[in-house]
């Protein structure tokens, strides 16, 4: 018999770790690494598609890691509880219960540190250097509505190259046009490089764009796919702020919607128009009940205002804004 003394309440007293390494009957103990197996939910997978994986998230300046899930076969991705959530076909409630119900009777509760030597693997940012905005610049940047105020208003700055290090090997990446995308403490979390055609991104950390600059003084807040799209967004000078997750892929943490939510009069999404993003505007309102559209008549708001102009473009969305926004 269990005494209710010790018994776990709290769904974040369970590693989440255990969750996966219980419920997925994987085939070595989570200690750090990554790894890929057969997707759960895809029976005809026989290339491992499924990745459970760490992440990392800011959120109040404390920096947290989680093991989260991707199974790419199905597009099924998500936390701990949306796992067992999937697994079993339960609410997010329901499956919090579960959770806690099999921990609490599991004999081994032995809560282990996650082993960080595996993130020297990684490869990191070891240097940069910013460079002065030339007219080739201006060139890209200006045809999506977007100035040299506006980046420098965003953190992004303009890079003569950047290193990356992983264990002793180390590179130096040069490109005609690059720039670093760096939250509000100076960390340089992504590389931007337009032209390339191979590795477009560098990604050194998580982070959800523009977060940690929002005012709070409008009340509508809109999630989009890009940073880019964000800023040409806000360049309409809407009554609305915005954010932008990594990719439309990942969804923002409950932690921090809840939080947004409370802080504004209604959060909806605005993401790209194709597959993925309608996929995601679906995840949103399934998850969270939160409204959104995709982008009319081209992919993204970005490429939109360069092929058609920022003031048509601005003209359009008005319904679409206005018909998401005063849903009930």
């Amino acid at each position: 018999m269990i005494s209710s003394k010790n018994l776990i309440t709290d769904i974040n007293n369970v590693p989440d770790y255990w969750v996966f390494e219980h419920y997925l009957n994987l085939p070595e103990a989570l200690n750090g690494q990554n790894i890929q197996i057969n997707s759960i939910f895809n029976p005809n997978d026989k290339t491992p598609s499924m990745c459970i994986y760490i992440d990392s998230f800011t959120f109040d300046n404390v920096t947290k890691k989680q093991y989260l899930y991707k199974d790419f076969s199905t597009g099924n991705f998500g936390d701990k509880i949306k796992l067992v959530s999937k697994l079993f076909n339960l609410s997010l409630p329901a499956a919090i219960n579960q959770i806690l119900k099999d921990y609490n009777n599991c004999k081994d509760k032995t809560i282990r540190k996650i082993n960080k030597s595996f993130a020297q693997n990684k490869w990191i940012c070891s240097g940069y250097e910013i460079r002065e905005w030339t007219d080739n610049d201006a060139k890209y940047w200006l045809k999506y509505n977007i100035g040299s105020a506006d980046l420098n208003n965003h953190n992004i700055k303009a890079l003569k190259y950047f290193t990356i290090k992983k264990q002793e090997e180390e590179k130096n990446i040069y490109s005609k046009l690059m720039y670093g995308f760096f939250n509000s403490k100076g960390e340089l979390y992504k590389v931007y490089r337009p032209l390339s055609k191979k590795m477009k991104f560098y990604k050194f950390k998580t982070e959800i764009q523009n977060y940690d600059l929002l005012e709070y003084k409008q009340p509508y807040l809109v999630i989009c796919s890009s940073l880019k799209d964000l800023i040409t967004l806000k360049s309409f000078k809407y009554n609305v702020e915005a954010i932008a997750p990594e990719s439309e892929n990942s969804m923002i943490k409950p932690i921090i919607i809840y939080n947004l939510l409370k802080r504004y009069k209604k959060v909806i999404t605005l993401f790209d128009n194709d597959e993925a993003g309608k996929k995601a505007v679906n995840k949103y309102k399934e998850t969270y009940n939160i409204d959104g559209f995709v982008m009319p008549l081209e992919k993204d708001i970005s490429d939109a205002v360069a092929k058609h102009g920022a003031k048509s473009i601005k003209k359009l969305l008005i319904p679409y804004f206005k018909r998401v926004l005063y849903e009930r």
